[in-house]
């Protein structure tokens, strides 16, 4: 994929100064040295969150057993290398020295940034979600606020984007109370 940023044709002379608010935050520093890819497979397969759970018990401990599980259950994880990633091609299409967008390198750097979050909050699609400020509404559900972010390129620079969010969740609590109030 190529793409060329529009040249800016010059600064306005009219109007006056304002100031705009903007949801686009300007990334300090970005890597410099290639971003290692890898695959992991986890064995036997589950879902994406309990992958997470899985993946930080290796990180933090050199093992992945489940102590959470009904008796003891090991895992197996295979990392195999894809390849690299070259980042300072990102930096040179930032500064439209190159026209070819480095969609790898955006991509590892937005997988970055949703690392952490994805382990401390509740992930729903892009979004994360925390019951600090749930709210009840109708049916035995709670709004839970949260929030979505990913990185762009802009010209000369990468910019994470910040927007909130909110959705709707089951109150937590025994799931036959929650059944008859869902059923009045």
């Amino acid at each position: 994929m190529s793409w060329q940023f529009p040249q800016r044709p010059g600064f306005g002379s009219a109007g006056r100064l304002i100031q705009v608010r903007s949801n686009f935050f300007p990334v300090q520093s970005l890597p410099q040295l290639p971003i290692h890819h890898y695959e992991v497979v986890i064995t036997p397969e589950v879902p994406p969150v309990k992958n997470r759970r899985v993946y930080q018990l290796w990180e933090d401990e050199g093992e992945a057993e489940d102590p959470a599980q009904r008796g003891p259950k090991k895992f197996k994880l295979v990392l195999t290398k894809i390849g690299e990633i070259n980042m300072q091609r990102l930096g040179l299409f930032l500064e439209g020295r190159i026209g070819e967008t480095p969609v790898d390198a955006i991509v590892a750097l937005d997988i970055l940034l949703r690392h952490r979050p994805s382990l401390i909050y509740t992930t729903v699609g892009r979004c994360f979600y925390t019951p600090d400020s749930a709210a009840t509404i109708a049916n035995g559900a709670q709004l839970w606020q949260g929030f979505h972010q990913s990185i762009r390129p802009s010209q000369g620079q990468m910019l994470i984007n910040l927007d909130v969010s909110a959705t709707a969740f089951y109150q937590p609590g025994k799931i036959i109370p929650l059944f008859s109030w869902i059923e009045r």
